[in-house]
């Protein structure tokens, strides 16, 4: 079948036909294809932008939508509609969507609600998958078991005890077992009691409120206890079992594999009143022997648990393994304090191979005596003393010290002795080498251990050994003070390990850090010289101080300044010689230089101190505020930029450290810079609190002042001819400040007074004055209003005096509200959290001008309460302006209402009220009053304003523009805000603004789609109740946005069709034209990633894909119209490459028309022409 389709299509192509065919073909891959990625951006674009109903008025009767009319649109026009004024109409809601009617109960397509709950979770994709019968606990309790998040849950049972008791003899032991088990959870537990090896005697016993099942399980380990429980309950199980004991060359084996319990035990009594025992390697336990009263002897493992393997044998008393054989491992410190203060501390662990040991001795090293402890369970006694037997004061002809450690009760087990030994007062070892090393047991057959060396203070020791010691490595305590010189390991003893002690020799280190404070006419050097000496204590200290002149030493505790001498170079620092100098200590130096008059180069040498070890000393300069220090890096000498050394410590200046490092190459640190005067400079940014009464408002000011580069004492105010001097107070701190008047001819006559300020001292860095002052307040009539400037004190014009911003807040009483005027909202804070009046704060920023404040009564206030229900915004968007028509729909007793138009540059505004012209009052701020009709009680209005603004759309075809609304000064939020933008029929809104909800639908007009208000202009006047106006142009693009609080500003991006159809079909007829003519563009993985792109485009952007789809159709009917004139003209089609037509045989060729002539006989090429006219060869499959 594919072979004969094949055939079909070459006979085609062999005519006319069959190019025709591949074209259409093709054309119909192209059309599909687009028709796929229009069909995804319409529905992508639906969805994302679905339509929300405006709020629905209900009538009071049934409480249903009240259904309108819809008014038809007059015909359109090319200018926007002008405003007119008739009569007042009632309210008229937009007509409502009618929801789709549920299914009856009765009727047989009713959903039945199922009796199971459905929950939607995510699965790993983040797909919604229903649940059936799982709880969010339930899951959350799954997800951290998954996790490991959940504790871990307590045992259902524990073993307490297991304890072992019975006796041995050549074959068999036999034990009484008793095991308490403590259970916690209710039902049947299967403890593991193992003792795999024993065999059960008689019949269990049980104590307890459950009941008992005992199995034998060898997959489990041996015996199996099943008790059954109902709750936090103990039980005891009680087992007379026997084991067999095995014999091997004069030794018994017990083995028996026991449970894991917190206290565990294992006795076994024999008949032979001395026996040797011990425990197999790996067996678990602590094993004792003891002899019995009754004869005897007692075998006791504590802690007996897993495999124990005990062996014990019979040791006669006349039989040659009576003897104790004893072994010694010791663990010796010696503890160097000086040369005649050295003791050691030796930890002996002595064990007997044979009988029971009772007593053994140990030889002391020569020269040194015991020290008496308290031990526990043994005494020492002396019993050589070299010292009562041998009157001679060296020590080198005594005989050594030997000590006699008797138990308290005789034992096969590991003694653990401790012995402390000094070395004698006033002895001398004759030259030789002491070797307090020397703790030998006495008849012991091997002794090996380890002898660590610790030094207090600064001493050299030096060692001798032999073959029975070498050196290993120390290890070292860091939180202990003294410090591990040695450790050594013996191997027999005596050890021969000699110790010499030798003073060492003075070496001083020290490590220097300098701090050079940099004035304009003097250099100050503080020096922190930070010394560590070893061996004997230094004398004199020495640093060449260069060409510093030193002024101060500290401190006097190390220090000796009846010694000092200031000229002596270089400069000799005697210590104390009265006391012990700490090994570290600290020394600080002060010394300064002069610059030369009217020089600008600092050049000096860092002083050197002469020590063994000099550490890279850290350099510091710390230029004063009007000095610009600034090195030269050509000239400097010894000294490299530290960048990352801190300066925590140092005092705060205005101008940045320098810090250095010394390198200590052996020459002189030498530092060469340039220094540059500074003026002063000032800013200033101020505090301020209003606190208003009915007649008098309390000023509280701080003014913050910031002094830099050079130090100032006085300071010119400015502050309101309506003050009294005698009610302002200045203070700095708590000190109250003294100031002079100093008023000019300008200054009065722009109603300020200038007063200059004294501190009393130099002021530099950060420096607050607090200022306080009262004053009258302008008298406010009864339901009317006052406005003032806010009387604010200000710092008076000055070189080099920078104004920031200044804060202002108030506070009023119960009888006054405030509001601030002339202000962007943008700046202003409300706090509505006090009861007894409103209070605001408003940032004022640098070059503003003066803050203006109304006053009027809270009465007032209170009974002319505006709030803003509804709010509707239509704006005319085009390229010779913006026109705007704002609608208020608001609840109000006042006389007048303020609103603030988006820039100062409105013009041709007119208001309606309730449907009625009205008189308003435009500020230069941009801020307009609205003269509303008085009344007693709250009534609701609605105002109605047009203006036009002069910024409207780019003439370049494309314009992004942020538009700003008008905002209500006194209710600026409201319940529910559409804002309706009309745009020419040759202008596109390319995305939806942010931060709005899109109340649109999709509507065909002429050729092409677009989104349309889903309300109409009739509509939303009838909703909130404005007059009916000329309708819109049915031409124009019209777009409707939903949003509620306070209105935000609207961003819309706007391209002329011709650009965006010249810009899309421009695109697709360069991509056309490199598919039809370029291989590569062709190929299966570009197409591939193009499609996926095109197609994230349009998901994520579905109306602008929507809009270059349709602009894209002028050039996708290009491509086609090039394509077909190729196709008529060459005859040809370019997307068909010969690349692309599978290669055949010679053999498989076949012409149409006259048969070529047959070659030669015995020729084996055949060539053939094809004659004219004739098609073009085909190749059969």
């Amino acid at each position: 079948m594919r072979r004969a389709r094949r055939q079909f299509g070459t006979a085609l192509r062999a005519h006319g036909v069959g190019r025709a065919y591949f074209l259409l073909h093709r054309l119909l891959v192209v059309a599909a294809t687009l028709l796929v990625a229009l069909l995804v951006a319409s529905t992508a674009a639906d969805a994302q932008t679905g339509a929300v109903d405006p709020p629905q008025p209900t009538t009071p009767a049934t409480g249903t939508p009240a259904n309108t009319t819809p008014v038809p649109a007059p015909p359109a026009t090319t200018t926007p509609p002008t405003p007119t004024v008739p009569p007042a109409t009632p309210a008229t809601p937009p007509v409502p969507t009618t929801p789709a009617p549920m299914p009856a109960a009765g009727d047989a397509g009713a959903q039945q609600r199922s009796l199971l709950d459905t929950y939607l979770l995510r699965d790993s994709k983040g797909n919604l998958v229903p649940v059936i019968g799982m709880s969010f606990e339930d899951f959350e309790k799954l997800l951290r078991l998954q996790r490991q998040l959940a504790p871990p849950e307590p045992p259902k049972f524990s073993i307490d005890v297991v304890s072992l008791k019975g006796t041995a003899d050549a074959s068999q032991a036999k034990l009484s077992a008793k095991i308490e088990i403590r259970t916690q959870a209710a039902g049947r537990h299967p403890v593991p009691l193992r003792m795999t090896e024993a065999i059960l005697l008689d019949e269990a016993k049980y104590e307890g409120p459950g009941e008992l099942f005992l199995t034998f399980d060898a997959a489990a380990g041996g015996y199996v206890a099943w008790v059954t429980s109902k709750g936090a309950e103990s039980h005891t199980i009680s087992l007379n079992v026997a084991t067999p004991i095995s014999t091997v060359a004069g030794q018994s084996r017990l083995k028996l594999t026991l449970p894991r319990g917190t206290e565990s035990s294992l006795r076994v009594a024999v008949a032979e009143s001395r026996v040797s025992a011990e425990l197999d390697t790996g067996s678990e336990g602590i094993l004792s022997v003891e002899a019995v009263e009754a004869g005897g002897s007692e075998m006791a493992v504590l802690g007996a648990a897993g495999q124990v393997s005990m062996r014990w044998k019979r040791v006669s008393t006349g039989d040659s393994t009576a003897r104790s054989i004893l072994e010694s491992s010791g663990e010796l410190i010696v503890r160097v304090e000086g040369k005649n203060r050295i003791s050691t501390d030796a930890r002996l662990r002595v064990r007997s191979f044979g009988s029971a040991v009772e007593s053994f001795r140990v030889r002391l090293p020569r020269g040194m005596e015991l020290v008496p402890t308290s031990p526990v369970g043994y005494r020492v006694e002396v019993v050589s003393d070299p010292a009562t037997s041998m009157m001679e004061a060296d020590s080198s002809k005594r005989p050594a010290q030997v000590v006699e450690v008797r138990l308290d009760r005789p034992t096969n087990s590991v003694i653990e002795v401790r012995l402390l030994a000094a070395l004698v007062p006033d002895s001398q070892n004759g030259g030789m080498a002491l070797e307090p090393a020397e703790f030998d047991v006495l008849g012991a057959v091997r002794q090996r251990g380890t002898v660590d060396f610790v030094v207090e203070g600064d001493w050299n020791l030096s060692w001798t050994e032999d073959s029975s010691v070498r050196r290993i490595d120390a290890e070292t305590d860091v939180a202990s003070p003294a410090r591990t010189a040695a450790r050594f390991e013996y191997f027999r003893q005596p050890c021969k390990l000699g110790l010499t002690v030798a003073s060492r020799p003075t070496r001083v280190f020290v490590e220097p850090s300098y701090v050079v404070y940099v004035d304009g006419k003097l250099l100050r050097l503080e020096a922190t010289l930070k010394y560590r000496w070893r061996g004997t204590q230094p004398q004199t200290l020495s640093i060449d101080l260069g060409n510093w002149s030193i002024a101060k030493a500290e401190p006097d505790t190390v220090l000796d300044p009846t010694r000092l001498s200031r000229e002596a170079r270089p400069l000799a620092i005697p210590l104390r010689d009265d006391i012990a100098v700490p090994a570290d200590f600290e020394i600080k130096l002060e010394a300064q230089q002069t610059l030369a008059e009217n020089s600008s180069v600092v050049d000096f040498l860092l002083p050197r101190p002469d020590a063994d070890i000099v550490t890279p000393a850290s350099v510091t300069l710390l230029p004063a505020d009007n000095v610009q220090l600034t090195p030269s890096t050509t000239d400097l000498q010894g000294l490299l930029a530290d960048i990352a050394a801190s300066s925590a410590r140092l005092p705060t200046r205005g101008q940045p450290a320098l810090t250095y490092r010394d390198l200590s190459t052996g020459d002189p640190t030498r530092f060469v810079g340039t220094i540059k005067l500074l003026p002063r400079r000032t800013t200033l940014s101020s505090v301020a609190t209003l606190s208003f009464a009915r007649e008098r408002l309390h000023v509280e000011q701080v003014l913050e002042f910031t002094v830099a580069h050079q130090s100032r004492q006085s300071f010119e105010l400015l502050w309101p001819q309506s003050v009294v001097p005698q009610d302002l107070q200045l203070k700095l701190g708590e000190k109250l400040l003294s100031f002079t008047l100093a008023d000019t001819a300008d200054d009065l006559r722009s109603g300020r007074r200038r007063l200059v300020l004294d501190t009393g001292a130099p002021q530099l860095g950060k420096i607050d004055i607090n200022a306080t002052f009262s004053m009258p307040v302008p008298a406010v009539a009864e339901n009317a209003s006052v406005s003032f400037l806010a009387p604010l004190l200000t710092a008076a014009e000055e070189p080099n005096l920078q104004l920031l911003t200044s804060t202002v807040s108030a506070r009023t009483s119960s009888e006054i509200r405030t509001t601030p005027l002339t202000i962007d909202e943008d700046l202003l804070s409300v706090d509505a959290a006090r009861g007894d009046g409103v209070a605001w704060s408003v940032n004022l920023p640098s070059g503003s001008s003066p803050l203006e404040i109304q006053l009027a009564p809270l009465e007032a206030v209170q009974q002319q309460l505006t709030t803003t229900d509804k709010m509707w915004l239509q704006t005319w968007l085009s390229p010779s302006g913006r026109e705007d028509r704002a609608v208020w729909q608001l609840t109000t007793s006042a006389s007048s209402v303020t609103f603030r138009l988006p820039t100062i540059t409105a013009s041709n505004i007119l208001v309606l009220v309730d449907g009625k012209q009205t008189t308003f009052a435009l500020q230069p701020s941009g801020v307009l009053k609205i003269d509303v009709p008085s009344s007693s009680r709250t009534q609701e209005r609605v105002i109605e304003l047009w203006y036009t603004l002069g910024t409207g759309l780019s003439s370049s075809g494309y314009s992004q523009r942020t538009l700003d609304p008008p905002t209500m000064v006194e209710a600026p939020s409201t319940r529910r805000f559409f804002w309706q933008l009309c745009l020419p029929e040759s202008q596109l809104l390319l995305v939806d603004p942010p931060g709005y909800g899109s109340q649109t639908s999709w509507q065909q007009q002429g050729p092409w789609w677009s989104r349309r208000s889903s309300l109409s202009q009739r509509d939303l006047e009838d909703w909130i109740a404005a007059t009916h106006q000329d309708q819109l142009p049915p031409a124009l693009q019209q777009s409707l946005y939903a949003d509620f609080g306070k209105p935000r500003p609207l961003v819309v991006t706007v391209i002329s069709r011709r650009l965006l159809i010249l810009i899309v079909s421009g695109l697709v007829v360069l991509v056309g034209l490199a598919i039809l003519q370029l291989t590569w563009a062709r190929h299966p993985s570009l197409l591939l990633v193009a499609g996926i792109t095109i197609f994230a485009a349009s998901a994520m952007f579905p109306y602008g894909a929507f809009l270059a789809a349709q602009a894209a159709m002028i050039g996708m009917a290009a491509m086609v119209a090039t394509s077909l004139f190729a196709y008529l003209t060459s005859g040809r089609v370019f997307w068909i490459t010969p690349a692309a037509v599978p290669r055949k045989s010679v053999s498989e060729v076949r012409t149409r028309g006259a048969r070529p002539p047959v070659a030669a006989s015995g020729s084996h090429t055949t060539t053939a022409t094809a004659a004219a006219g004739l098609g073009a060869s085909e190749i059969q499959p």
